[in-house]
């Protein structure tokens, strides 16, 4: 029939899980992610910014 499991086993299973989940691929946390992403799209927009003015240059040709 399976083992039984006591509500306080589920509860700190639980809670042990949330917070090894915290810590998330590349060793990261939320926080430490929110900050890669911004990151990655402030260069994402340079990038942009830089083909955008080099298509005018060209135009101006």
């Amino acid at each position: 029939y399976g083992a039984y499991i006591c509500p306080d086993e589920i509860e700190v299973t639980a809670k042990e899980c949330n917070e090894n989940g915290s810590v998330l691929h590349r060793g990261l946390n939320a926080e430490g992610w929110a900050h890669l992403f911004a990151k990655e799209e402030a260069y994402q927009q340079e990038c942009e910014a830089q083909e955008a003015a080099s298509d005018d240059e060209h135009f101006d040709e």
